[in-house]
């Protein structure tokens, strides 16, 4: 984390971790289906251990794997669980600067330098104390679950697109299967409930928000986990390898993400996919907060290239639409070869 612009006591607090956490690292995720190192790892939703927000790599008590979902489908645990770290990080760094005079803070994900350029409301500031910091908190939280999306959608372009965790092994595999732009929006639901908590753990709170997320959307039973990797196989996957990618991120404002859900499942009867969105700035009690909390990424040369399809390529991706400008453009090159819809 690099906090920049900061006064001394805001800066002092970074520093020694009161106010903000470290950044998440990456944990060891799995496709939503067998195969050949594909980590596949079903899960029972019974079986899903307590989170620990330490927690970066496969551990044998059931923090990583697949489950699949009546109203999401499939969700990766370790998407879900990585990205909701990550709803706390922004919210706790990105709060104090909406407080104060504004600032940045930094992190490398999926071989970027991720930046927040954190710009308060000239409003906030005219309005009584209480209004401030209870607008202050909203707009943090708000900048954070959808960074959860931003930063998930990012990885998941910067892996099609040649970057790899361990150098030298492709993850375009893994890039935009089924389980992934779900995750996504549903750590920041997550991340959002658990921030909302009444619990001072970080931990506690996530455990608790996690099984009552999982509830909502009636995490099924590991019989028909399996059920719905059958009733997949030959249209979705083929030969540990995915026919069909999800691009719909959630990210476009305009309109909710529909998950991927497996038809014909008797665990599952009568209950639909659950639209899934993430909370505007543009209207925050009133407050227009659209520019308040930017985020930027600064991905090696031959990512940027790839990604925007500019030569030279800009050395800054910014906000939204540059996310949203790359999915499309992924989304025409497999059009004349996969089926997506």
């Amino acid at each position: 984390m690099r906090p920049s612009g900061l006064g001394a006591p805001l800066l002092a607090c970074l520093l020694l971790s009161a106010c903000a956490p470290s950044s998440p690292r990456m944990r060891l995720g799995s496709l939503p289906f067998p195969g050949i190192a594909s980590l596949y790892a079903p899960l029972d939703p019974r079986d899903i251990r307590p989170h620990r927000a330490d927690s970066y790599f496969a551990h044998p008590d059931a923090e990583r794997g697949t489950i699949y979902t009546c109203r999401a489908g499939f969700l990766d645990l370790s998407h879900v669980r990585e990205y909701t770290d990550f709803t706390r990080f922004v919210f706790r760094a990105a709060e104090p600067l909406l407080l104060s005079s504004g600032g940045s803070f930094s992190t490398e994900w999926s071989g970027a330098l991720v930046t927040w350029i954190v710009t308060p409301p000239p409003a906030l500031a005219a309005l009584p104390e209480t209004d401030r910091r209870r607008l202050a908190r909203e707009i943090a939280l708000r900048a954070a679950q959808r960074a959860a999306v931003q930063l998930g959608t990012y990885h998941e372009l910067a892996t099609w697109y040649g970057h790899s965790t361990i150098p030298g092994i492709s993850e375009q595999r893994s890039a935009f299967t089924w389980d992934d732009t779900t995750s996504h929006l549903v750590a920041a639901r997550v991340g959002a409930r658990a921030l909302r908590s009444p619990f001072s753990d970080w931990d506690h709170a996530v455990t608790w928000a996690l099984h009552a997320e999982l509830l909502a959307l009636h995490a099924a039973p590991r019989h028909t986990h399996d059920l719905a990797v059958d009733l997949t196989r030959g249209l979705w996957f083929k030969d540990g390898r995915p026919l069909r990618r999800d691009l719909d991120t959630g990210l476009d404002p305009s309109t909710s993400k529909v998950p991927w859900t497996v038809p014909g499942l008797p665990w599952c009867q009568g209950l639909a996919p659950l639209p899934l969105g993430l909370p505007t700035l543009d209207a925050v009690e009133g407050l227009d907060a659209r520019d308040a909390v930017l985020i930027t990424f600064q991905p090696s040369a031959a990512i940027a290239e790839r990604m925007t399809g500019q030569h030279p390529p800009p050395t800054t991706l910014v906000g939204d639409q540059v996310l949203l400008d790359a999915v499309e453009r992924l989304r025409r090159e497999l059009s004349a070869t996969t089926p997506n819809p």
